[in-house]
């Protein structure tokens, strides 16, 4: 019975050792499975990054995505041939590479980039060591830029020679020596520089010997004859000093020129004048824009009979260049044709010269300004009428400008009388500031200095006088009356001005208004009355 039951406990412990044994084992090829099915996992999601990395020649990732799939599996096949594809994607984009740089190169030396096609030539070099495309592509460059270079000395020689600047040819031509001594065109560049010297040669002396023509007939005033002989040896030797002298001294001489009489228009006689000729023209209409490009006194035979006109889109009806200094214009009439609605419009005048004076003169209809002094040009502005313009009848513009104004009509303009705008200075003296769209006299410009004196502004559509913005003024002895707003206004901190002796009347709001800020050297003598809402404001605090 022992026995029996011994056996019974020895066969359950089999049992439960052969159990715990199955389960082990299960439990291990269990454990064994998931790890290989987890590494099979990991490596086709590493296979589809290499692969995407490889797509977009991401080496880098590439080559360590592949790597890690060799780690997980050494005899890896998906490894092996990644790594496979970098090197093949690898060699594929250095060809591309090259191909692309040297088409490059081929683009800069056909477009004669010389410099840069070297650089990208270089660069396939550095890429591929000894690569024939590339080395062929280099003793291209150096044999184009050779041609060019002998090209361009060729162009220099034959542009010296056309221009007569013999000295730049033979230096030129030794150069072309030196840098291609077998060229076929330097025989040919020799004789052409012997001709073209012996040519200069008896240019010079004809020159001399017009010169000495000239000198034997000046008798100290204008001669024709010499005057045309000294042009022509001008012409033949202009870097004569002795022949520029003498023309010098000729041109001094003064001598009239009459139109219709000499040259039927005013065009025509600018273009034959010298400086300091007097063009005096004949009553009638000229339908032309003149532009005054040397000092010239243009003036009516008979002051208003003479009106020059010209449509108002075109331009301004006389323009007088810097090169005009001291020109001189009397007595004409002045009037744009038609109506300019544009932002931009021209003037009647427009003056860029110092010295200049116009007097006697109507301007009329102008589609801008009336007068504009602008870029640094300097007027004296006397005895004129400047009536229904587009702009101001008068306007000093720019650094520099400046216009003195006397005895002077600016009436009906479509802004003001007289504007000093953006550094535009000046003076308004003995004047008439009459009916004018907005003020009588404007002066609006940081620094400068103006004077208004002995000056009626009556009857302008806003002040009779307005200084503002840093202006330096002396107003003295004007007399502003009837204006729609104020007779005198001075506003704006770092204005600064003189009013003494001035009389206000009858305008729509105050006689004399200064501004909180402004500062006032002086206010003597002054008289306002019958003035609509007060007769002198001194310190007024301007609105915001």
């Amino acid at each position: 019975m022992k026995n029996m039951e011994a056996r019974n406990v020895w066969g359950g412990l089999l049992v439960v050792l052969f159990l715990s044994a199955s389960w082990w084992g299960y439990h291990e090829y269990q454990k064994r499975w998931n790890a290989y099915a987890e590494n099979e996992a990991d490596i086709a999601q590493l296979q589809a990054v290499g692969r995407d990395a490889v797509r977009e020649r991401e080496w880098r990732v590439a080559n360590e995505t592949y790597q890690k799939i060799e780690e997980l599996d050494p005899h890896s096949s998906i490894a092996a041939a990644g790594l496979e594809s970098i090197k093949r994607g690898k060699k594929e984009e250095l060809s591309q590479q090259v191909f692309y740089t040297l088409g490059e190169s081929q683009a800069a030396v056909e477009a004669g980039r010389w410099t840069e096609a070297e650089t990208l030539a270089m660069a396939v070099l550095k890429l591929t060591p000894g690569n024939k495309s590339a080395l062929r592509k280099l003793d291209m460059i150096a044999e184009g830029r050779l041609k060019q270079e002998i090209s361009l000395k060729m162009r220099a020689i034959t542009d010296a020679l056309d221009h007569g600047e013999w000295a730049e040819a033979e230096r030129a031509f030794a150069q072309l020596q030196v840098s291609d001594p077998q060229n076929p065109n330097l025989q040919a560049f020799a004789e052409r520089i012997s001709v073209e010297k012996a040519k200069l040669k008896r240019r010079l002396d004809k020159a001399l010997t017009l010169y000495q023509q000239a000198l034997k007939l000046d008798i100290g005033k204008y001669s024709p004859e010499a005057m045309s002989l000294v042009h022509e040896a001008m012409r033949l030797h202009p870097d004569s000093p002795e022949i520029k002298a003498l023309h010098q001294k000729m041109t001094r001489y003064t001598r009239s020129i009459h139109v219709p009489g000499d040259f039927p228009t005013i065009t025509r006689a600018l273009e034959v004048a010298r400086p300091r000729d007097v063009i005096r023209i004949a009553p009638g209409t000229y339908k032309e824009s003149i532009v005054i490009d040397k000092p010239i006194h243009l003036e009516a035979t008979a002051e208003g009979d003479v009106i020059l006109e010209w449509p108002s889109k075109d331009a301004s009806i006389i323009t007088i260049t810097p090169d005009a200094m001291g020109s001189q214009i009397h007595g004409l009439t002045i009037k744009h044709l038609g109506f300019d609605h544009r932002k931009d419009r021209f003037s009647g005048i427009t003056i860029e010269a110092k010295d200049v004076t116009v007097s006697g003169c109507h301007i009329r209809q102008s589609a801008g300004h009336g007068v504009a002094v602008v870029g640094g040009g300097k007027t004296r502005i006397t005895g004129c009428k400047i009536t229904g313009c587009g702009w101001d009848g008068i306007a000093a513009y720019g650094v520099g400008s400046h216009v003195t104004v006397v005895d002077t009509l600016s009436q009906g303009n479509l802004q003001h009388g007289t504007g000093f705008w953006l550094g535009g200075s000046g003076s308004v003296i003995n004047s008439r500031m009459l009916k004018n769209g907005l003020c009588g006299v404007v002066a609006m410009s940081q620094g400068i200095q103006v004077t208004i004196k002995s000056t009626t502004c009556s009857q302008n559509r806003e002040a009779g006088i307005l200084v503002a913005g840093g202006v330096t003024a002396t107003l003295d002895s004007n007399r502003c009356e009837k204006n729609q707003l104020s007779g005198i206004v001075v506003r704006g901190d770092g204005t600064s001005v003189s009013i003494v002796n001035n009389r206000t009347s009858a305008n729509g709001e105050v006689g004399i208004l200064t501004h909180l800020g402004v500062k006032v050297s002086r206010f003597a003598k002054n008289k306002a009355h019958n003035n609509a809402r007060r007769q002198i404001w001194r310190d007024a605090r301007l609105k915001k």
